[in-house]
């Protein structure tokens, strides 16, 4: 193993792909800085970076949220997205379960409730976002609201390849073929 292999192995999976220095300024025998640095960048290309979300409950979109909501329905082509449809959830106890990055939404679920139960009826990812953890954050964040709130979050109409997923969050499937996340206290 060359130099260059043995620095990205040791000192390359600290930096976070950000504009900044690498945490580590002094260069190994034979590399200037700027080639330590940029063998960093390069050792961390292939790593896919978090995007930091806040989740937000909607009940009346700016036009700048109906204007990254109708992205989301451009990208995602998924039918509830369309902004006649959203009017209706909105209307009728329901609310959008927002992603906002950099204040744009990115990723939304769209939540109705009654009683003590909050159903979870279809989610999307700007595609500029996906594989960056936005879904799973926006769900991590949604539990913990339904826990301080006492909620059962409920899934209904679950595509088989997403059952994986929604189990290792704790959803476990009930005897009508939905699927269920109670808090634990």
């Amino acid at each position: 193993m060359d130099r260059l292999q043995t620095l990205a192995k040791e000192k390359g999976k600290h930096y976070k792909g950000r504009r900044q220095k690498p945490p580590w300024n002094k260069p190994g025998p034979g590399l200037s800085i700027s080639a330590s640095y940029w063998l960093c960048i390069i050792c961390q290309s292939h790593r896919r970076l978090q995007v930091p979300i806040k989740l937000e409950h909607i009940h009346q979109p700016t036009p700048e949220d109906w204007n990254d909501l109708d992205k989301l329905h451009q990208n995602s082509g998924l039918a509830p997205l369309s902004r006649d449809q959203l009017d209706n959830l909105l209307t009728s106890n329901g609310w959008i379960a927002g992603g906002r990055f950099n204040d744009r939404i990115v990723g939304v679920i769209l939540c109705s409730q009654s009683a003590d139960i909050v159903t979870l009826h279809c989610a999307a990812v700007r595609t500029l976002t996906q594989r960056r953890g936005v879904m799973h954050q926006s769900l991590w964040l949604l539990q913990k609201w339904a826990a301080n709130e006492g909620f059962v979050l409920q899934i209904n109409n679950l595509p088989e390849f997403l059952h994986a997923a929604v189990v290792s969050r704790g959803f476990t499937e009930t005897a009508e073929g939905t699927w269920q996340w109670t808090p634990t206290n």
